[in-house]
């Protein structure tokens, strides 16, 4: 339904939303936007994050960004799923308990590790979709930054060792005990009155995210 509310919007400007080339001309002849990167080959980039950065100048791209994004949810999941149900009705993905290089369990045919997050509302919809056989349950199971775990039991670091054990979220308190220095921003900027991130602070919680594990 909201793919169809926002092809209408988007019909007048007679644009593909899936074509660059349409974009293109849509975003820097038509709108006039600014250039704010080039490819590879020098063209105009039309990124998602070049869309998100032009999205408050025009409608129209919010609706560009909106529409890949239901557009993926409809091709990977609504539709994309009913593939892969088999004659008893179910889905039966592929569980392999070392599929990746890191040992981490893999996923396929489908891949469901991906579903979007329950934090939102297409989320829940889509996780909504699976339901237990009568007499069972499903059951979520996360490794919850094991190798940060593991390093913070090998190295005996006391500061790792006591995020830990008082059950914060280490990403985000790595992101509070640099902000002074990297972003300038107080600790407390990062979270609410309840101690949920902000917009500053998802932020640079998901910078921090690549750091750690990119040290690991």
């Amino acid at each position: 339904q909201k793919l169809v509310e926002i092809d209408k919007r988007i019909a007048p400007y007679n644009v593909n939303p899936g074509s660059t080339k349409d974009l293109r001309e849509l975003l820097f002849n038509t709108l006039g936007m600014p250039c704010v990167k080039k490819t590879k080959t020098g063209q105009p980039s039309t990124d998602k994050q070049v869309l998100a950065q032009l999205a408050p100048r025009h409608p129209v791209i919010q609706d560009i960004l909106d529409h890949r994004k239901y557009s993926k949810l409809d091709g990977t999941y609504a539709s994309g799923l009913q593939d892969f149900i088999r004659a008893d009705g179910r889905i039966h993905p592929n569980l392999k308990p070392d599929g990746t290089r890191t040992g981490r369990w893999s996923c396929t045919d489908p891949n469901l590790q991906t579903l979007p997050s329950e934090k939102t509302e297409e989320g829940r919809l889509l996780r909504d979709c699976f339901v237990a056989e009568p007499g069972k349950v499903l059951v979520c199971g996360d490794y919850s930054q094991v190798e940060l775990r593991v390093a913070a039991m090998l190295s005996r670091d006391d500061k790792m060792i006591d995020i830990f054990k008082s059950g914060q979220d280490y990403h985000m308190r790595t992101a509070q005990m640099i902000s002074q220095m990297v972003w300038g921003l107080n600790p407390g900027e990062l979270v609410d009155a309840q101690g949920e991130p902000t917009k500053k602070g998802a932020a640079c919680r998901r910078q921090s995210t690549a750091v750690n594990s990119g040290l690991m």
